[in-house]
């Protein structure tokens, strides 16, 4: 499960940072569960729980088995189209194309 945008979970991306897209931060380990909070260029900060999921489109019903990364970045893309942070969306979705293409034309093209 990824994060919501909003909510104030999200901070600022340190303008800093020399890697292009992610950056791991902080690793919290919480009995059997580990979750990673990384940081993507232009978004912020991310939870991702270190599990794939099959996440199936809405519109054509289609499915497909995403990594944590991706599970994540679809989520906080899910949660700006409803909060209305196009803006944003538009950032992830930049980003979500160019990282899984496959992944993006089945769920989100």
């Amino acid at each position: 499960m990824g994060v919501f945008c909003g909510g104030g979970i999200l901070k600022p991306l340190d303008k800093r940072l020399k890697y292009r897209y992610i950056y791991i931060t902080i690793i919290k380990k919480s009995g059997n569960n580990m979750n990673t909070e990384k940081y993507f260029k232009g978004i912020g900060k991310l939870v991702v729980t270190g599990k794939s999921e099959i996440v199936q489109n809405p519109y054509s019903g289609q499915s497909v088995e995403l990594e944590s990364d991706a599970v994540a970045m679809y989520d906080y893309i899910k949660g700006c189209e409803m909060t209305g942070k196009y803006d944003l969306m538009q950032t992830a979705l930049s980003y979500f194309m160019r990282r899984w293409p496959k992944e993006y034309m089945i769920l989100l093209d």
